[in-house]
């Protein structure tokens, strides 16, 4: 769905914007493809875990989901987004950004990392003939004099005017990766269209964010996007696979190797430790030792078992039954943790 909105809006752009040359075109949709391989490449199973856990964010957390809204919302990562972890804001490549990019007609996003690992976030718009920065921190506090400087001296040209967010919804160490993510979905959102815009940037004081009562649920949701991210990724590669002119073949060959995994899974796990059994008493009576012998009466053994096995009544009628393979359906165990002997008694019970 995601790759559908996608080429969606990116249709309505060309169509939209006549003024954008083919390379340029070009560039945006290069861009695009990069920005979902590395998103693709930097979630892992430890970065799932971690967006649902009660640890404080990391930088390459931070990154994940800012970058799946920044997708969602259409924005691109290149011009309209940064995130800063350094104590010198100033000296970041980060912000040099808002120098060429118009906040007149596009908003600025930033993620800030301050003392001690705290995220805090902040957009950058345009309204009512001045520059606009909107600042959220968690804790209520100020926007530091290092990155207000910082952010003016990208924006000389400007008449701007800075807004701190005096709310204050956390009340633990660890939460400010979570609710400064969703707090910058707010911003994101707000600054897409035109009719929120507005009550957005001047009644900035009376709009909620995140608490700190909702941030296990949002941690949640992160999560379930950036699985739904992956899947939709791997829905792409099939649908691409699919629309192959061999894929018919390949479809085929895929059936036939996964029916012989199959029953070598039927075989091998199915009533293990009753086929173990029988093939040690057939070996046996032979006087032979499986784990040893690999001479033609060993093998002989082997086959007579294993012929033995699937003879059996129980056997038979467990395959028979059995439409999952692994599950008795008659008594909901698992069959290959059970020998005959105890499925006669359960059987029989």
């Amino acid at each position: 769905m995601r790759q559908v909105r996608k080429k969606i809006w990116t249709k309505n752009a060309i169509a939209q914007t006549s003024k954008d040359s083919p390379r340029s075109l070009k560039v945006k949709k290069k861009k695009e493809r990069k920005m979902g391989e590395e998103l693709g490449e930097r979630i892992t199973t430890e970065t799932l875990r971690k967006i649902a856990s009660n640890e404080e964010y990391a930088e390459n957390e931070m990154l994940c989901v800012a970058e799946y809204l920044i997708d969602l919302y259409e924005y691109d990562a290149e011009a309209h987004f940064g995130l800063v972890v350094s104590d010198e804001p100033a000296q970041c490549g980060e912000l040099d950004k808002l120098k060429e990019l118009d906040v007149r007609k596009e908003p600025f996003f930033l993620i800030y990392s301050k003392a001690a690992r705290h995220w805090v976030c902040l957009a950058v718009t345009y309204l009512h003939n001045s520059v606009v920065v909107l600042y959220k921190d968690s804790l209520g506090v100020q926007i530091p004099h290092t990155l207000r400087d910082a952010i003016g001296n990208c924006l000389q040209s400007e008449t701007v005017r800075f807004e701190s967010h005096r709310g204050t919804e956390q009340n633990d160490e660890n939460s400010s990766g979570p609710i400064c993510l969703r707090n910058l979905q707010v911003l994101m959102k707000g600054l897409k269209s035109d009719t929120i815009k507005v009550p957005l940037v001047e009644k900035f004081q009376k709009v909620r964010f995140c608490t700190q009562y909702g941030v296990q649920n949002v941690k949640r949701e992160f999560r379930l996007w950036l699985q739904k991210y992956l899947l939709g990724g791997l829905e792409a590669l099939c649908a691409e696979l699919c629309s192959d002119p061999d894929y018919p073949s390949f479809r085929d060959e895929v059936g036939l190797f996964l029916d012989d995994c199959s029953r070598l899974l039927r075989e091998t796990y199915l009533l293990s430790s009753a086929y173990t059994g029988l093939l040690k008493s057939e070996a046996k009576e032979k006087q032979q030792d499986p784990r040893h012998e690999t001479d033609y009466k060993t093998m002989k053994a082997m086959k007579d078992a294993r012929s033995a096995f699937y003879r059996n009544q129980e056997v038979s009628r467990s395959i028979k039954s059995d439409e999952n393979d692994f599950v008795d359906i008659d008594d909901g165990h698992r069959v290959y943790n059970l020998d005959i002997q105890e499925r006669r008694v359960l059987y029989m019970r």
